[in-house]
């Protein structure tokens, strides 16, 4: 049994420390939209239209994190379910 509560601790530190990468990569991508604010004296609408492309780009790559991120987490949920069902068949 101790065996069975140090792989589930192990496994959940391996989820916690993903979502931490998923977390520090989208931090990353808003700190230079942040520089943008900071240095610019208009309107936002000004800003927006000023940047468009960098506000897109970051759209974008937030998108493809979070499609990475997700479905790294989808799979992670079969493994368990499946690791539950491999268990119960073989009598554990």
């Amino acid at each position: 049994m101790a065996g069975t509560a140090e792989r589930t601790r192990y496994f959940d530190r391996y989820v916690t420390f993903i979502d931490a990468i998923a977390a520090i990569a989208i931090t990353l991508l808003v700190l230079p939209l942040v520089e943008l604010t900071n240095d610019h004296d208009g309107t936002t609408a000004e800003l927006l239209r000023d940047h468009t492309a960098q506000f897109y780009a970051f759209g974008l790559s937030f998108v493809v994190i979070f499609r990475f991120w997700w479905s790294q987490h989808r799979l992670l949920r079969f493994v368990i379910d499946g690791d539950a069902v491999g268990a119960w068949r073989c009598g554990r």
